[in-house]
Parts: structure tokens; sequence; C-alpha cells
């Protein structure tokens, strides 16, 4: 969906972007409804054991996920609206003895029932169908076009995460159906990393069908591989390398032959763009850290040990972090080399919800109208505060080189640098807009505190015109720096009724001038050594 913001108007990117959050308005009450509890969906553990609903359970649960005309209302849409996505009953013939993803169903999960209320033959059925009105709309507005934008967006997601780089703006080639995009950049010394993106074609039809043009593809990896080892043994300094194959699409599995035997120091890592972002995002999830767990992968076929994982090298990545870094387990002694080790794949949940809890990836509305995604501050820091989780980043603006954020508070207050009115360098910029963003989150969580105090219930925005005093431009009044930011905080102290706010020398201070001295009175050293104030006193 964002990357369809890029194509042109006219072109149905307004209903394709309807219809998609009309089904999604379906997928959220549809486990409620069948009465699942969030305890009945299975937890795994090391044993390999999962707890399933006992059969009791079973027969409490209502199957069928039905909406009614009134409950669709509720939710802003009708029963026509949803024509496109309702099967016909003819359409039912032999329906159950096709397989999963070439029958009617995934294309039209719903079923006009004879009281007149949808039904949701397959809950599960619905991602599946926005995947296919996604790739409709994308063969639309020009299949070639879409994936170059959603390339562009998959390696955007990466490159906001921690893991490296990526070349957004490198030059895209059409090979086949597919996409591609390829850079060799240098992360350490004598270390290169060679990035293979790909993006799936739109093709009609089934959506587990294989990939067109996979042995065209598997030749430019093998020919892009040799021009990489080239490039970089052409530095002089050249040690190891490494290929991320990284693809992205419409939910179609992308498979092809291997590239053949790789050059003496080349390793090769694939998976999908949302993995390597998940793997960024979390943290050890480096480039660095990722290169040296392939190593010790390697170096544990070498002695014997095989490890099974099937959901790629996400998996292989929670495992090791769950192990602290380490890919057999301290308490499984009795392991020897030539046992296989199978991974749970349930692990891969823990290292995404670890990834969306350290980015904070959100949208949030705008004064103006609209909204704009954010992504979180501070993910890592060493003194956590429930202020500076609050505090977000508009990704769009970091890219422009604006300073541009928002605190969360039920009506987002952004706090902007206003480029045009301010002079002064990104560096001192970022530092000024950083310290009010803090300040606005800290002072806006006191007033949630106060009852006296009333935030205001829309989005709104507070500009800054910073200007670094130096050069030419000289050092402000005296008048303008005490009626600055200090007397604004000691200014909204005073109305909240907040003495607590004030610091401890502000306070000690203030008993001071009302005994008549500002002044501190210098300690003196006593006979014995100790240090008295004031009067001096026997005990």
């Amino acid at each position: 969906m964002s990357a369809s913001e890029a194509a042109p108007d006219g072109l149905g990117r307004e209903e394709a972007a309807r219809d998609v959050y009309r089904l999604l308005q379906l997928w959220t009450p549809s486990p409620r409804t069948a009465g699942v509890a969030p305890g009945e969906v299975g937890d795994g553990d090391y044993g390999g054991t999962v707890r399933v609903p006992s059969e009791r359970e079973q027969r409490r649960l209502r199957a069928i996920v039905t909406f009614d005309r009134r409950r669709l209302a509720a939710m802003g849409m009708s029963i026509e609206d949803l024509a496109p996505f309702t099967a016909k009953p003819r359409e039912h013939v032999g329906a159950l003895r096709r397989r999963p993803g070439g029958t009617v169903f995934d294309r039209k999960p719903l079923l006009l029932g004879d009281d007149g209320a949808l039904i949701i033959v397959s809950p599960g059925a619905l991602a599946t169908a926005i995947r296919l009105r996604l790739a409709q709309f994308a063969r639309d507005a020009g299949a070639k076009y879409f994936q170059r934008a959603l390339l562009r967006e998959a390696l955007e997601r990466v490159d906001e995460t921690r893991l490296m780089r990526m070349p957004i703006d490198a030059p895209a080639q059409q090979v086949g159906e597919f996409a591609i995009r390829t850079a060799v950049i240098q992360i350490e010394p004598g270390r290169w990393v060679h990035i293979f993106a790909v993006a799936d074609g739109f093709a009609p039809g089934d959506i587990l069908k294989p990939t067109k043009g996979a042995r065209a593809l598997s030749r430019m990896l093998r020919h892009a591989i040799r021009i990489a080892h080239a490039n970089a043994k052409k530095e002089g300094d050249y040690r190891q390398g490494l290929t991320l194959v990284m693809g992205c699409g419409w939910g179609r599995a992308m498979s092809m032959p291997g590239p053949g035997r790789l050059p003496r120091g080349w390793d090769l890592c694939g998976a999908d763009c949302a993995d390597f972002a998940t793997i960024g995002a979390n943290k050890s999830g480096n480039i660095v850290d990722l290169w040296r767990l392939l190593t010790l992968e390697r170096v544990m076929a070498g002695r014997g040990f095989r490890l099974g994982y099937v959901n790629g090298v996400l998996n292989l990545f929670s495992w090791w972090i769950e192990n602290r870094h380490q890919l057999i387990p301290e308490h499984a002694i009795r392991l020897r080399p030539g046992d296989p080790i199978m991974l749970s794949p349930g692990e891969v949940a823990a290292a995404r919800v670890a990834a969306q809890e350290r980015l904070g990836s959100r949208s949030l509305p705008m004064p103006v109208g609209g909204f704009d995604r954010v992504l979180r501050k501070q993910a890592d820091t060493y003194f956590p505060n429930a202020a500076s989780d609050r505090q977000y980043v508009s990704i769009g603006a970091i890219r422009s080189t604006r300073f541009m954020g928002a605190v969360d508070a039920g009506a987002p207050c952004w706090i902007l640098v206003d480029a045009e009115r301010s002079r002064s360098s990104l560096g001192w910029s970022y530092q000024v807009w950083s310290a009010v963003m803090d300040w606005a989150a800290r002072l806006i969580r006191v007033l949630e505190d106060d009852r006296h105090a009333a935030l205001p219930a829309s989005p709104f925005s507070v500009r800054l015109h910073i200007i670094e005093s130096e050069g030419d431009w000289g050092e402000p009044p005296e008048e303008r720096l005490h009626s600055g930011l200090a007397r604004t905080v000691r200014r909204l102290q005073h109305q909240l009724h907040r003495p607590d706010l004030r610091s401890r020398m502000e306070r000690i201070l203030e008993m001071r001038r009302q005994r008549g001295r500002t002044r501190p009175r210098r300690r003196a050293r006593g006979r014995y050594g100790f240090t008295y104030r004031g009067r001096y006193r026997f005990l």
C-alpha cells in the first residue's frame, strides 16, 4: 500500500485502498466472533509440545463468522460494497476438491447466506484476498512501474533499521518478470557485502504456482556474484564477501536454483526483506552480527551438527538470540555430532514482537490532515523512561534532512524545526530539537496527571526558530535571554501549582532569599577534621 502511493492518479488506487480497508475491518473481529480465546491459540516450548483446545472447548466454538446488515452498517459499509469478494452459489461446485490457493474462496472468502447475512468461509483467506487485490491493482497500474516502487519501499524499510545502509537509489533492471537492484558495499576493511534485491512479478493466476524465469534469475545471480567478487579483489584488501539475496512481492514464494560454487571466502544468505528488517530491528542485529552467525553455523556444520529451521534465517537468528549467541543450548549436554537439532518455527514471533516494540512503527495524525509514518526516537537507551517511549520521529522528514517529531499523547504534539527561518548548523539544530522533544514529553506527562490541565483534543504543532549565536549575529540582549525558555518553564510550573516540579536548588535559593541571604556560607573546618556550618556546637 505504501508503494501504491507513487502510482499516478486515476488508476484505481483509491478503490484498491478502500477494498483492502474493508477486508481488514472484517479481519479484526473474526477470531473474537468465533469464540477463540487468546490462550487457546497454542504456545510452543523447547520440548515441541503445543497446547491445543480440548474436544469440549472445540464444541463450544462458533465456527461460522457472520456479519448482518446492522453490524456492517456500524462498520461503515454494506453488503453491496463487499460484492467483489462474495462468492456466488454456482461457484461453489468443486471448490473443495481444489488445492489451497487456487479455489474461489481464496479470491472471494465471503458467502451470502439465506438470511441475508455474510459468512466468512475462511478467515485465513482474507489475507490471500488482500494480496490478490493488490496484485490486480499492480497489473492495472503497470507491473514494471509498481515493481520498482515496491522494491524501493522494501529496501527503505530495511534501511530504517540498524542492519546496514541499503542501495535505495541504485538503478533497477528487468530480468524476465523480476525487477533487480544490485550494489557492492564495503562495511569494514577487507569485508564486502553484495546486495541482490529482487521484486516478484504480478502475473495473474494461482498464488501457489512456481515463479517463472527462475533459471534466468539464477544465472543473473551467479553473474552478479562474479562481478562483485572481481570488484572487491581490485581493492587489494579483500578478505571476505557476503551476498544478501533480498526478495519482496505480493505473497508468492520465489524459488530458483543455487548459484553453484561460490568464490573462496564468499557466503550467501537469502531471505525476505521483511525478515531482514526484523533482524536489523532487534538487538545484535547489524550486518556484522549476522555475518558472525552465518560463520558459526558453517563451523558447527563442519563439526557434524545439523540445524533444521523451516522459517529461514530469521528462525536461526531467533534461536541464536534466545541461546545467548550460541547455536547449541547450554543445557543440551547430551548432544553429539551428527544429532539433528530442529528449531521451533514459533520462535520467529518473539523476534518480530521485539522488533516492533523497539522500532515503534506507526502512523500518527497530522495537524493539517492526513497521517505520517513515524518510528521511535530512541530505540536503545541506557536510562529508559516513560517520556522517551512516547517520542517519535517522522521518517519522511529525516530523509529530506528536516527535523520533525511527535509526542504521542492522545492528540499528538508535533515539534518541527522551521528551516526557512532558522540559521544554525544541522548538529546544533538536532541538539535543540531533541532537548525540546524530551522537555515536551515530560511536560505533557505532567499535564496528563493534573486534573485542572486540559490538553488539546486535536493534533497541534510547535515550530522552532533556531538561531545559533556565533559569527556576526552576536549575543542576544539580556532581557531576551531572561524571557526565554527558563522563564516559560517557571511560569508553567507556577500555573500548574506543582511546587514539587522545581529543582532542589531552586527551593534552597528561595528559602535563603526569604531569610535575607542569597549566597551560601562557606564551610569551615573544625579542630578535629569535621566540617560545620554557622555556629560551632558541641555534641
